[in-house]
């Protein structure tokens, strides 16, 4: 499971707050989009939150669940910023890093999170370092002592971001494997012994 604080994030009017929710959502249909590919925790809380909302909004005609996945999330939070319907019936299960890529990368994270309307978390799950069991590196030491293969999404997904703050603050002498789709993808590099010995999950 991807070590995240997931959160929901739409984009809608005050207007349709305003309104009562029984009868703004009556015959329409929601779409929670998800910035990662299906199987992953992003998917899961993404296909959690659609059961919820057609469990306490009955009177909609559809809530479907649209993946996807691109740069951590990267795809996913610009297209919901700028092409998505602002009435409050588009949503998006986005990664807390979208926030740390407008500050540090502006020309790619061209999106202003101050302007999406903030739900909530789904789960405060801390993050994790997984090893292979036969990896020559055991300990924190080894890590800063000998090069560690870690794999990663992109530069814009935690999975990046948070082994390179180890990198660049801690003296941990990372080599960033990057390109998988998906923590699965990853996950099975590790267990096969492929190139990435170590990823964050």
């Amino acid at each position: 499971m991807t070590g995240v604080q997931t959160c929901a994030l739409p984009i809608c009017s005050v207007s349709a707050l305003a309104q009562d929710a029984a009868d703004f959502y009556r015959g329409k249909t929601i779409k929670v989009m998800v910035g990662h590919p299906p199987g992953g925790s992003y998917d899961f809380y993404a296909r959690l939150a659609a059961d919820m909302l057609k469990a306490h909004l009955p009177q909609v005609n559809a809530v479907i669940v649209e993946n996807k996945p691109g740069g951590g999330g990267l795809v996913a939070t610009q297209d919901i910023y700028s092409r998505a319907a602002r009435d409050g019936t588009v949503l998006a299960v986005l990664p807390e890093t979208i926030g740390n890529t407008q500050v540090l990368e502006p020309e790619v994270g061209k999106w202003k999170v101050e302007e999406m309307r903030y739900i909530g978390s789904f789960s405060p799950v801390n993050t994790a370092f997984v090893r292979r069991k036969d990896s020559p590196s055991k300990t924190p030491d080894d890590m800063k002592r000998q090069e560690t293969i870690v794999g990663c999404t992109g530069t814009t997904a935690q999975s990046y971001q948070y082994p390179a703050l180890l990198k660049v603050l801690g003296g941990y002498k990372f080599k960033m494997i990057c390109g998988y789709p998906g923590a699965n993808e990853y996950s099975i590099a590790l267990e096969r012994g492929e190139r990435s010995e170590e990823h964050t999950s």
